[in-house]
């Protein structure tokens, strides 16, 4: 029976200005191509011309205003005109023959196959932004604010990280800038691609045998494979293993160029045979957000919110956010590396990358590039260059306080051993030879936990030693063997689907209960990738409003911890003040949850201190309200409420809680002489402590827009005679609430509300059972009714109107209200009260949000309720 509604604005804008890059893909046919704008005319690139003077895309233009607020970016850079190579169809590659379209959701690529064997791809450097957002945001601000951040990108960062990426060792396909001539045999793709400026290279390709004529892999290479299969390629072989100080190297190189855009499409892998075993090599690919630079009032505030979106620029690079997108690569690849291996990596790649190095680097830019931003980028390189032994150090220890070891689909084995005052973790494949394919000593200095994920395989886990390191045995479908010797409380085994067999230290953990594994989720287009480690700050504005007592506007903030087997986090705590416009009328609210373990239960305290709650002195002598006015029933008293408890998950949709209460409040302040204490108990200052019990059930589909399913409430609180109580009291409530689809035109779905409050014992008046107001009955003010008990129902029925497109795509709609409810007090009833009324909703799909106008009518006026979502 809650009145106030609060919202947290999402700030959707800004969220869109930096969504997450969709991992490349080809592009399929029927897709719309929305090429960029041509660098030169067309016309003036037909056959037999060799070089162009251009500019990689003069579209970026901005006043002073824009600059202030979508900042200066790299703007200036996009405008700079340079002599460009015409691509010469002929000559490169032997001669080449167009083969498809390529490229993800951001660039425009077109792939060659070249008489000698290899596949040439054509990217564009001018990105589209409105290729990469939703469907409803283009052609929208949204699409245009995306779209000019494509500004901050350095044009021909790619030619700089692929030589220092070279002089490092790491595999890379070295692009070459040029421009695309009117070519007859583009056919149907001249027009998306004729005179535009892009990237030439070599596409990494597998060794292969076509008409008797064998064609030599990329880098001499056996077989190239995406991100995706080399993780199915990892659990499927237990002989494959990566090299991760090569991959360690690509990694700190992308810190360096400070280069956020790295997550699992952004990568290919190279195969060569070692003995027995097959080594992986990385090839990092597209570069579009390295060297890139991010300034302005709301990039800075969107970094807030998305912690990836980070700039180039002479300072040390931030390690968190360079690794945001990469968290897959990162935690999935790098895992069997210590602190040793990171310092060596960090020192040879610093001294790898001497000044020779980064001065032909910077060389490689046009004339023009070297004017502009030769000497501040070769600055900054140098600085971020000699900030790497820091940065590595600061990357093992984000990376090792939480560590993933999978294991693979054959039988592994497994040895976790105390050792040196830490924990060492081998594992081998006792059927492929006994090689060792995995070996760690972990430093709890370092490290908290980890996780040893076994698949399939009937696999064998031995245990020795007090562990100092929480280690985590995850089960799959396998028949386990895990013996366990001395081990203490710091070993877990969460059984698998197998027959496990089980030989363990009395004091370690066993839980039957299979785990969501974080590399089995996906990630939502707007929302953080599902995490299970670290902890992240939120900032939010936030926004209260009641129909009866009016708004309140303030800022809040939230610290989300996230941890092992505890979606979609492990610990949150919030803070939030509000005023009413008001000087004298503040609100403080505080939230704290915790994870208790993977067993479902949580703890969790809430708190609020209200220096102005609105209480109604209505009905504490009879069960109506007198005939007065609203204003001449409500008046004002602070408060103080706190409780706490333990919450217990009992499946997906239930959960039950219970825990102690402790409330504070004021005197209520009124002028009105009648209404005093003596005639209303708990006018006066009144503490109380309490005991809460409740239990939930939740079966929407989805709580923003539900189409169908239900909510179930139930709540119990008892006092005692303890404090301000002159006797016990107590009481339950229950809310219920139905969603169902009708199926009829206009997506129509009705809401049924049922809701019931019964009171024992003397119970203070603002406290008793009562209706009235949009949480149990809309149309009459709030706590209109009071009594002992009371019950009221309400029915909405929704239906779609239209769409629109204003902005962004939107969906218009109204519904139709009627309630009706009743209270019962010393024996006698109220009469049934009713009321009936409707109003207006708007839903914004893209950022899945609702807002709701509703008006009621009850017995004597025409009530008014604006709602972040529907009415209930």
């Amino acid at each position: 029976m809650k009145t106030l509604r609060r919202f947290a604005p999402p700030l959707f804008a800004l969220g869109f200005l930096c969504a997450p890059p969709v991992t490349a893909q080809q592009v399929e046919a029927g897709d719309t191509l929305d090429a960029p704008p041509p660098a030169v005319d067309p016309s003036s690139v037909r056959l037999g011309r060799d070089t162009v003077w251009a500019a990689p895309g003069e579209v970026y233009t901005a006043g002073a205003l824009k600059r202030v607020f979508l900042g200066d970016l790299n703007r200036d850079l996009w405008h700079l005109r340079f002599p460009v190579p015409v691509l010469d169809l002929d000559s490169v590659g032997g001669g080449l023959t167009v083969e498809e379209l390529s490229g993800g959701k951001q660039t425009l690529g077109v792939r060659f196959m070249g008489a000698d064997g290899l596949i040439y791809q054509f990217r564009s450097i001018l990105k589209t932004a409105s290729r990469a957002i939703p469907g409803p945001l283009r052609s929208t601000v949204v699409d245009d604010a995306l779209q000019d951040q494509m500004a901050a990108q350095f044009p021909l960062s790619a030619m700089i990280v692929a030589e220092l990426l070279e002089a490092a060792g790491v595999l890379v396909a070295r692009p070459h800038p040029v421009v695309m001539p009117d070519d007859p045999r583009l056919g149907e793709f001249s027009e998306a691609f004729a005179g535009r400026m892009g990237w030439i290279e070599i596409r990494p390709n597998e060794r292969e045998t076509e008409d008797g004529v064998e064609y030599a892999g990329f880098a001499g290479s056996d077989k190239i494979t995406g991100s995706d299969e080399l993780y199915e390629e990892l659990i499927d072989d237990p002989e494959s293993y990566v090299d991760t100080r090569k991959l360690l190297r690509a990694r700190l190189i992308d810190m360096l160029v400070g280069d956020w855009d790295r997550h699992s499409g952004q990568w290919r892998w190279a195969s060569y045979p070692d003995g027995e075993r097959t080594r992986w090599e990385p090839i990092p690919r597209d570069r579009d957000w390295a060297l890139a630079s991010i300034d302005g009032l709301l990039p800075r505030l969107t970094a807030v919110y998305m912690p990836k979106y980070t700039g180039f620029a002479a300072e040390r690079p931030d390690v968190f956010a360079l690794h945001w997108s990469a968290q897959r690569v990162d935690r999935t690849l790098l895992n069997d590396l210590d602190r040793n291996d990171f310092e060596e990596v960090a020192a040879e790649l610093t001294a790898t990358l001497d000044d020779t190095v980064l001065d032909r680097a910077v060389g490689l830019l046009p004339e023009s590039y070297r004017e502009a931003v030769g000497t501040r980028l070769r600055h900054a390189l140098g600085v971020r260059r000699d900030a790497l032994p820091s940065v590595a150090e600061e990357f093992y220890e984000l990376l090792a306080e939480h560590v993933d070891v999978p294991g693979t689909e054959e039988t592994d084995s497994v040895r976790v051993a105390a050792e040196r005052g830490g924990v060492r973790v081998t594992m081998f494949a006792p059927r492929e030879g006994d090689f060792v394919r995995y070996d760690r000593w972990f430093d709890p200095a370092d490290t908290r936990d980890i996780r040893v994920y076994l698949r399939d395989g009937d696999d064998l886990v031995v245990a020795r030693g007090e562990l100092p390191i929480t280690v985590r045995i995850v089960g799959a479908s396998g028949d386990d063997r895990i013996t366990a010797e001395g081990t203490g409380p710091n070993l877990v085994i969460y059984e698998g689907e197998g027959d496990d067999r089980l030989d363990l230290d009395r004091r370690a953990t066993t839980i039957d209960r299979p785990l969501l594994r974080q590399d089995s989720l996906e990630t939502g287009y707007f929302t953080w990738s599902p995490r299970d480690w670290g902890a992240s700050w939120v900032p939010r504005p936030e926004f209260w409003y009641d129909s009866d007592i009016g708004a309140y506007a303030g800022l809040g903030i939230s610290r989300l911890g996230f941890g092992f087997g505890a979606l979609p986090h492990h610990s949150r705590w919030s803070l939030s003040v509000l005023n009413g416009f008001d000087a004298g009328q503040w609100i403080v609210d505080s939230e704290f949850d915790r994870a208790l373990g993977p067993n479902g239960w949580r703890v969790e305290a809430k708190a609020q201190a209200r220096t102005d709650e609105p209480v109604w002195l209505t009905g504490a002598d009879g069960v109506a309200a007198p005939e007065e006015s609203v204003d001449d029933l409500r008046f004002y008293r602070s408060s103080l409420r706190a409780r706490a408890g333990l919450r217990y998950r009992v499946s997906r949709h239930w959960t039950v809680s219970v825990g102690p209460e402790l409330a504070s409040s004021g005197a209520v302040r009124s002028p009105d002489i009648a209404r005093d204490s003596l005639t209303f108990y708990g006018a006066g200052a009144f503490d109380r402590v309490g005991l809460r019990a409740a239990a939930e059930i939740d079966t929407r589909d989805d709580s923003r827009y539900p189409m169908r399913g239900r909510t179930v409430s139930l709540i119990a609180t008892g006092v005692p005679e303890v404090l301000d109580p002159t006797e016990p009291y107590g009481g339950v409530s229950a809310e219920l609430v139905e969603y169902r689809s009708l199926g009829l035109p206009g997506e129509a779905v009705a809401h049924l509300r049922l809701v019931g409050e019964k009171r024992w014992g003397r119970t203070p008046f603002f406290e008793r059972a009562h209706l009235g107001g949009s949480g149990s009955l809309p149309g009459f003010q709030s706590r209109r009714f009071v009594g002992d008990a009371a019950t009221a129902a309400t029915a909405m029925l929704r239906f779609k109107l239209f769409d629109a497109s204003v902005l962004t795509d939107l969906q218009l709609g109204l519904h139709g209200v009627a309630t009706a409810g009743r209270v019962w007090a010393d024996a006698a009833s109220t009469d049934w009260k009713t009321g009936a009324g409707g109003g207006l909703w708007l839903r914004i799909p893209a950022i899945d949000r609702v807002a709701g106008l509703t008006f009621v009518r009850g017995d004597r006026d025409l009530r008014v309720y604006l709602d972040f979502g529907f009415l209930y």
